[in-house]
């Protein structure tokens, strides 16, 4: 029997002025570890001047560090990897590249660059993404961070390459190769490099991709996604304007007929003012009527059918429409037949109750 097709593996890098980093993470990952972990492709996420680090020590035939570090170690997919590497430089509609992220609008690029990139990542099923956040700014990494947790999937990882200091941006460290070699210290001092110490540390880090609204993975914007998740987290809140009709539920709109209105209104009243719930049965109808607009009256005690009607339908379009934000029945219905009572699944602190 042959053996089961591996993954896509995806190594994912925030990179700055030192490129180092890449080959250090790749060779913690691929000859360091064990089980080994060889990506088959690279993403960089730079700058415009961190890509042309990049270019110069990792990818381009004169120092192509990539490439040797395959070939020191013998290992031909490793040698490759350097024409699988896809640089992405942060930019915006007003700028093609940034040189730094000394700006607001440098962060927003690289935040809504970083976002989209782990989200096309992370769609393909079974596709395996490590993402490191050793390189560049501390943002990158905080950003980069944040994206694997909006996205990820459980078989992902977060990781920070750490190399002591002697070796930690040193211009010709790049990984510890299978024979030392001797470097000169930026102190002047000589340093072997099978002393190095490079270090893998793995980061834990919630994965919230089942959780999250169908609209986070249309999110143009890291904000709006970020607003957005952080919604689905937040425990429900309810707001009502009785006199305008409008109801909303953690910050979206519910577009309710009269009758769904008045019954929303209805508990929602009942559960702000400490009630245990309204009844299934002989409910009576002015508790309903009053927030209904002026028409034919309700009758004095409606009737138990109507009642269990209103709550379905109501819960079955909140479920449909607020998928992901309100994942619960919004009406929970407790006790049985013939003594049920309805109330709000939220919390009566969590009612903005609006006159005007």
């Amino acid at each position: 029997m042959p053996p089961p097709e591996q993954p896509r593996r995806t190594l994912v890098l925030s990179t700055g002025l030192s490129p180092q980093v890449v080959t250090e993470t790749v060779w913690s990952l691929a000859i360091r570890s064990d089980p080994a972990w060889t990506p088959d492709q690279i993403v960089l996420i730079t700058t415009r001047e961190g890509a042309r680090r990049a270019r110069e020590s990792l990818l381009d035939a004169g120092a192509a560090q990539l490439r040797s570090l395959g070939r020191a170690y013998d290992r031909e997919d490793l040698a490759t990897l350097d024409a699988r590497t896809r640089v992405e430089i942060i930019a915006d509609a007003d700028q093609p590249g940034f040189e730094d992220l000394d700006s607001d609008a440098a962060h927003r690029a690289a935040a809504d660059r970083t976002m989209a990139i782990i989200r096309d990542l992370t769609a393909e099923a079974g596709h395996q993404i490590h993402a490191s956040i050793a390189g560049g700014r501390k943002s990158q990494g905080a950003l980069l961070a944040l994206s694997m947790s909006l996205f990820a999937s459980p078989g992902d990882r977060l990781s920070h390459v750490i190399v002591d200091d002697a070796f930690a941006n040193h211009a010709d460290f790049f990984y510890p190769p299978p024979m030392p070699v001797k470097l000169t210290g930026r102190d002047g001092a000589i340093l072997d490099t099978g002393d190095a110490d490079v270090r893998l540390a793995d980061i834990p880090f919630p994965r919230l991709r089942a959780r999250l609204p169908d609209e986070i993975f249309q999110a143009a914007h890291f904000a709006e996604a970020i607003l957005g998740a952080q919604r689905s987290l937040d425990p429900p809140s309810l707001s009502i304007r009785p006199a305008a009709g409008e109801a909303s539920i953690n910050g979206r709109a519910l577009v309710l007929t009269p009758a769904y209105f008045a019954w929303l209104a209805a508990l929602a009243w009942d559960q702000r003012h400490g009630g245990g719930g309204l009844p299934r049965n002989r409910l009576d109808g002015a508790l309903v009527d009053r927030w209904r607009p002026p028409g034919a009256p309700l009758p004095a005690v409606l009737d138990a059918q109507q009642v269990e009607e209103w709550t379905s339908r109501l819960n079955k379009l909140v479920s449909r429409s607020h998928a992901g934000l309100f994942d619960v029945k919004l009406v929970a219905s407790a006790g049985r037949r013939p003594n049920t009572l309805y109330r709000l699944n939220v919390a009566p602190e969590n009612i903005n109750w609006r006159e005007s």
